[in-house]
């Protein structure tokens, strides 16, 4: 991120929207929203990071037929 958060902030915005499902981007988007103070989207963003990481392992642990 090199210290251009509102850059990042626009490309992972970006990358949410093509991979709606992918935890990283979330995780990114969190610390990126937290260094320019925006502790609420950041709060989401983390908090979206954990429903996702919790589907994966749920579907992970189901028993395969």
């Amino acid at each position: 991120m090199q210290g251009r958060f509102h850059d990042a902030v626009r490309h992972l915005e970006i990358g949410r929207k093509l991979e709606p499902d992918n935890p990283a981007v979330y995780s990114n988007l969190a610390s990126a929203y937290q260094q320019l103070g925006e502790r609420e989207k950041a709060r989401q963003m983390r908090e979206q990071t954990g429903r996702l990481l919790a589907e994966k392992k749920s579907a992970t642990n189901q028993p395969q037929p």
